[in-house]
């Protein structure tokens, strides 16, 4: 892991710990068996047998009764964003004129100030209350693995602010979480170099967290392709749409030391995730809608729609180990 330090800020000399994870930068990333993951029809699966049936779930009672090596994983939502209160007014202006049309709602997503949309100030103190809650916890995530889109990174920072400047966490950021839904503005990326020179982020208690896991050793795997490409390159609808993508996030974790891990990063990304692992085997799914990119998303649709609350969570086990699985 390599260390670094905030002495040049003016703020508090505090350090942060961040792995140097190598991983592949391709879309096709090549898990541990040596099959490239968009070649498999189902793709990894972390191992979520069972799901709780209450949001915000603490994970204390399930990390006392899991197996040896299972994984306990959280799956956060990013605080509201900027982008969450212009969609939601554009679709009350719409509804109240009662035509049928989707005008205001047209032009929130052809608006490009809604790109990368950031926290509003309600998303913060969402965030800053999970983090609370999270401080009650006995058993806290060792590893924080975040969307590189500005709100999750801001509500990772916000969230596990003490365990990663008190070095009982590592973060990374990874391309796979990003959001789905390629036509939403504030689903557009921004280059690396524009996150490190965010004043939102140079604010937070934890920059110095973020600006480790956004080096360039850090994130060595995935930056050209991410700065070039995918963020809002031409490849950028394609990335997100890319059908092996959510393979890839759950190859990448299933490779990872740690067995409490969090994730923060967005609706689509978590419902997209979750409604691939064996709990929704035998059960009935329901088609999404065209609009979302059908391609990217299970195979027959979703089980369930996973209503996460901006700043929410659902604490689950993961356990690939018992998996038996003949490809």
């Amino acid at each position: 892991s390599s260390r670094f330090s905030n002495k040049q800020s003016g703020r508090p000399d505090r350090t942060c710990h961040v792995a140097i994870v190598g991983a592949s930068a391709a879309l096709m990333v090549t898990m541990s068996t040596g099959t490239p993951v968009s070649a498999l029809d189902d793709g990894p699966q972390l191992g979520i047998k069972i799901i709780p049936p209450e949001m915000n779930n603490s994970g204390d009672e399930l990390a006392a009764n899991r197996s040896k090596n299972a994984k306990l994983t959280w799956f956060f939502r990013h605080g509201q964003s900027t982008g969450n209160v212009a969609k939601s007014a554009a679709r009350a202006e719409d509804k109240a004129r009662g035509d049928g049309k989707s005008t205001c709602e047209d032009m929130y997503i052809q608006d490009q100030a809604h790109r990368d949309a950031p926290l509003t100030a309600l998303g913060v103190e969402q965030a800053e209350k999970s983090a609370g809650k999270v401080a009650l916890w006995a058993v806290q995530p060792t590893l924080v693995v975040v969307s590189p889109l500005t709100r999750s990174i801001q509500s990772a920072a916000i969230i596990f602010k003490e365990p990663l400047l008190e070095g009982r966490a590592r973060l990374v950021v990874r391309p796979e979480l990003r959001e789905y839904f390629p036509r939403l503005q504030e689903d557009r990326g921004r280059k690396i170099a524009e996150l490190l020179a965010c004043e939102r982020l140079q604010a937070l208690p934890a920059w110095p967290c973020i600006k480790a896991a956004l080096h360039e050793a850090a994130a060595s795997s995935w930056a050209q392709q991410w700065d070039e490409q995918w963020a809002f390159g031409p490849s950028y609808e394609q990335h997100i749409n890319d059908p092996a993508r959510a393979s890839a996030a759950v190859a990448w974790l299933l490779e990872q030391p740690e067995t409490e891990i969090a994730t923060v990063s967005h609706w689509g990304t978590i419902n997209n995730i979750l409604n691939r692992e064996p709990w929704t085997e035998g059960l009935q799914r329901t088609p999404v809608d065209r609009g979302w990119g059908p391609v990217a998303w299970p195979k027959g649709g979703l089980v369930k729609r996973f209503e996460m609350p901006n700043g929410g969570w659902i604490a689950a086990v993961a356990d690939a180990r018992a998996l038996t699985v003949t490809r």
